[in-house]
Order: structure tokens, then sequence, then C-alpha cells
């Protein structure tokens, strides 16, 4: 069966999608019964349903490509530049081959798998619900969370296994610090010290080399480009940051019994001393609301212990800042 492209005339004796149309809506109505009857929300239905086609249509894809790449004798790995271990023309220390890398699958061979496995994985989508113009986004996002959650996973083994530490202590003292010398609580006007048992950054880049290989494998195999997973793989480090990074601010903003609103007089107010209706009537101050001081405290706490294995962007405090406030209630009140 040819996979390599679309018909040139018309596809003949194949199903319709008007016809696929009016099978969906028959077993629609009779799935979301079930869905309800058994303790699910109404409300809810589309997007389990949605997520489940998805999840279908992943695995047939996966299913898919390891027989295909198995029946075809292929192998994900193949040496170059004498014994280095490789693929796609990278070595698994994340260096690049200056010479071939020979004895792994090539990106043609994987493609030409892809092609037929794709369809597979479009019809057992579109047959479990699926809306087949969605099938590309939901392909690729499952590809993505493959890939992103082996190079985390990859990552907490190999740095466990290495015994390493995300934090250290100040030398000769018992201060908590970090990678690159920064202290828990400032002690000098640069907040940094001789870190002593920190993991390096030089450490954590080697775990990131051997991890990055072994996930855009799994991030192709499921369906994903191999030219998409740099960026693939920084939207998911960006994201997960930002979730570390907020779960963190939450927990010390909660431990500190801090307050995003306070009192001035008989008015709610908030940092800055800005109230509902303006400014906190003069002689009067916010009393009981978090300080910048104490948010930028718990920043750079965060900042610091949020860190990923792969690069997390790094906000500015007041950028930082206004993630986490509620939003102004007065288009004429700025936070900041």
């Amino acid at each position: 069966m040819d996979m390599s492209g679309y018909c040139s005339d018309a596809c003949a004796g194949v199903v319709t999608m008007e016809q696929i149309d009016e099978l969906h809506k028959t077993c629609d109505a009779k799935a979301k019964k079930d869905f309800v009857k058994n303790g699910g929300s109404a409300d809810e239905y589309d997007g389990a349903m949605m997520m489940g086609a998805g999840d279908s249509g992943a695995k047939a894809v996966e299913n898919c490509f390891d027989t295909a790449f198995e029946n075809q004798g292929l192998s994900w790995d193949g040496t170059c530049d004498g014994s280095s271990t490789c693929f796609d023309g990278w070595k698994n220390d994340g260096g690049k081959c200056t010479g071939p890398c020979s004895g792994a699958a090539t990106m043609a061979q994987i493609d030409q798998i892809h092609m037929g496995c794709d369809e597979k994985g479009r019809k057992e989508f579109i047959k479990s619900g699926g809306d087949s113009e969605q099938w590309g986004n939901s392909l690729m996002e499952g590809a993505a969370t493959k890939g992103v959650d082996m190079m985390a996973s990859c990552f907490d083994t190999a740095f466990a296994t290495a015994g390493y530490s995300w934090e250290g202590t100040c030398k000769g003292t018992t201060k908590l610090c970090f990678e690159g010398g920064w202290e828990m609580e400032c002690s000098t006007p640069q907040c940094t010290c001789a870190c002593e048992n920190v993991v390096t950054h030089e450490q954590i880049q080697a775990i990131d080399n051997s991890c990055d290989l072994a996930s855009e494998k799994e991030f192709i195999k499921n369906g994903g480009n191999g030219d998409e997973w740099e960026m693939m793989k920084m939207e998911g480090a960006g994201m997960a940051g930002i979730q570390s990074m907020e779960t963190c601010f939450d927990k010390n903003f909660l431990e500190q019994n801090l307050a995003w609103e306070g009192i001035c007089g008989s008015e709610v107010c908030y940092e800055g001393g800005y109230t509902m209706m303006g400014m906190c009537a003069a002689g009067t101050t916010c009393v009981g609301v978090a300080t910048y001081a104490e948010i930028d405290a718990i920043h750079g706490l965060c900042r610091l212990t949020s860190v990923n294995c792969s690069p997390v962007p790094m906000y500015p405090p007041v950028l930082l800042f206004s993630l986490f406030l509620p939003p102004p209630i007065d288009l004429n009140i700025r936070w900041y």
C-alpha cells in the first residue's frame, strides 16, 4: 500500500467524513448517557471524550511504530567517530558527530513509518469520537507530553543515582545555598558564598545531554517531528517551571501566613496602599498585607528551588509578582 501522499483522483470505496459524522451523532448520545450514568458530569463529557480519543489514537501510532520499526530491523543507536553511540547525527553525550552516524535508523526511514502509522492513528482517533481536523494537534501534543515526561523521569533517576543535591551549605557554615553560590538568606551584598556539596551546572548539563537524546526518540516514536523536538521540549520545560514556581510560591505564602489583602481604616487595601476606590486615606497605612519585600523573598527562594532538567525562563521580579496578583478591579488602578 502506497502511503507516500495524496490521491491524484477520487478515493473510491472509502467511508466519507459525512458518514462518519452521522455515526458519531448516533453513538455520541448513547455514550454521553453512559458517561453521566457512571458518575460523569455532562459538562465534562466532550473534554473526556476528546482526551480518550487522543489517547486511543496516540496508542495506535505508538504500537504501529514499534511493530514496523522492529519488522524492518531498524535500530535507534548507531556509531560515529569510532565507537561513540549516536542517533540522527548526535552522540549520546550531547556532542555532534563529525562523520556519519552508521547503523541508526535515518529520519527518512522514520518518516516513512510515520506516514503509514499516522493514518492508523487517525482512524482510531476518529473511531473513538475525535474530530479528524484535530488529529494533527492531538498527535503532536501527545508526543510532546511523552517526550517531556521521559526527560523529567530520566533526569530525576540520573540525579538520584549520582547522589546529587540541589542544596549545599556555604563553606564553614550551615547556611543553605544553591548552584552558583546563591544563598537562601543573604549574608553578603552579593547574596553569594562558596557553596559546597551542591550539584554543579556542568553536572546538570551532563545529565541533560544524556537524557535529551532518549527523550527525543520517545517524542519521535509517538508521532513527533524530530525537527520540532527542541521547541516542544522548551515549551514543556517552561510550563513545568512556571507550575513549579507557582506551587512553591503558594506553599511559602501560606506557611508564612501572608495575605493579599489588608485593612486601612475600615477599607480593604492592597500592597502600596491601594483600595477598591483609590488609595488609603491620609494618615492611614495598609496593615496585614504581604509586602513587596516578603513577596520578593519568596520569589528568590522559589527561583532557586524550582530548577528543572531543562532551562526555565527567569522572569524579572516585577513580572513574577504580577503572575500571582489578583487582577485590579478598577482599570485605572495599577499594581506597580
